[in-house]
């Protein structure tokens, strides 16, 4: 059985902001209230919105840790319209987050030259309207007998195709 290393992820509960921002987290595309990143409940969660243009945030820590498993996981609150998607570099990690529910969970591997982590919108000039909390990214560390990294890495294989 696989387990999983330490939390990449800072602030990914969502519990700190400064004025309309999360902490620890970059913010890309905001342009007052649309696009926008903002603090639906005081410390709970995180709203994104846009009709339309590019948003997203990020997180640098990738950079040493080409070619490993990870996975990441979020909990969905509300999902009014599109979808949700991670990306490290230009690789997006399918499948999109599209509805509602705790513990939605994808696995990848780091591609060279990526350092970054995105959480973004996913459709280029599509509204997209989220509230999400809980973000998590750890390293996928494999079992004794290996099997859960087996099934992993098959899953991951038939993603990129």
């Amino acid at each position: 059985m696989a387990t999983y290393g330490p939390e990449w992820f800072i602030n990914g509960d969502f519990a700190n902001w400064t004025t309309d921002n999360p902490d620890d987290w970059i913010l890309t595309g905001e342009s007052g209230v649309d696009p926008m990143v903002t603090e639906p409940v005081a410390g709970d969660s995180c709203r994104m919105f846009t009709s339309g243009s590019h948003i997203a945030l990020r997180q640098d820590l990738l950079a040493a840790d080409f070619g490993k498993p990870f996975r990441v996981k979020i909990d969905i609150i509300k999902a009014v319209a599109g979808s949700l998607r991670f990306r490290t570099g230009s690789t997006q990690i399918k499948p999109v987050f599209d509805s509602v529910g705790n513990n939605q969970v994808r696995f990848f591997t780091v591609d060279p030259g990526s350092q970054a982590m995105f959480l973004e919108r996913n459709v280029s000039g599509a509204t997209n309207d989220f509230t999400f909390t809980n973000v998590s990214c750890r390293e996928v560390i494999p079992g004794v007998d290996g099997m859960s990294m087996a099934l992993i890495m098959r899953s991951l294989a038939s993603r990129k195709k």
